[in-house]
């Protein structure tokens, strides 16, 4: 994954990264993360404290950077100034930046909450926008059975159903959707 400041580069005619071995951005996942509080509240309803507590095995397990799973923080729940309070506590208590945003269950493949998960991304677009972060990640996938309401999704029997030809290529034409308003926000 790349910074929003640190955009591939040209050399000898091949597109690389800007990042080389000493300054590569190591960042862990949130998605292990229970998307609850005790009590039932959302972490994107956390104090800072409660955001401390779960990020702090990843800054003590030596990364730098975490993954934001909207499972655990979902950003387009939060209002901007509460999104950047996350990103200033991740940062001044841990050392930790934000370097990319997943998706979490939210497929536009998936095809019973299609319209809900397009506008999700788009949404999702404009807030790692506002976040400065470069890196979007969803999938094409419907989860299925238990894997749709396990933590643990991909450890559950059940699986990801193939899609029919139709719904692949419109979950292909709404990728490309993406594509315009990412780019004219510096998300990729």
């Amino acid at each position: 994954m790349i910074f929003a400041d640190r955009h591939p580069i040209e050399v000898d005619g091949r597109v690389t990264s800007a990042h080389r071995a000493g300054d590569w951005p190591i960042g862990s996942a949130m998605l292990q993360t229970a998307s609850s509080l005790p009590g039932g509240r959302r972490y994107h309803e956390a104090t800072d404290e409660e955001w401390v507590v779960a990020l702090e095995p990843l800054a003590a397990a030596g990364f730098t950077g975490f993954e934001l799973s909207s499972d655990w923080v979902d950003p387009t729940l939060c209002d901007t100034g509460r999104r950047r309070r996350l990103m200033e506590v991740a940062q001044s208590h841990l050392g930790l930046r934000c370097i990319g945003i997943l998706a979490s269950r939210r497929s536009i493949a998936d095809v019973a909450h299609r319209e809900q998960n397009v506008a999700f991304t788009h949404a999702l677009l404009d807030a790692a926008a506002d976040l400065s972060v470069a890196v979007v990640s969803t999938g094409l996938f419907q989860i299925t059975g238990r894997p749709a309401t396990s933590t643990w999704f991909w450890n559950a029997p059940g699986g990801s159903s193939g899609l029919p030809e139709d719904e692949w290529d419109y979950a292909v034409r709404e990728f490309r959707s993406f594509a315009e308003p990412a780019e004219a926000v510096g998300v990729s």
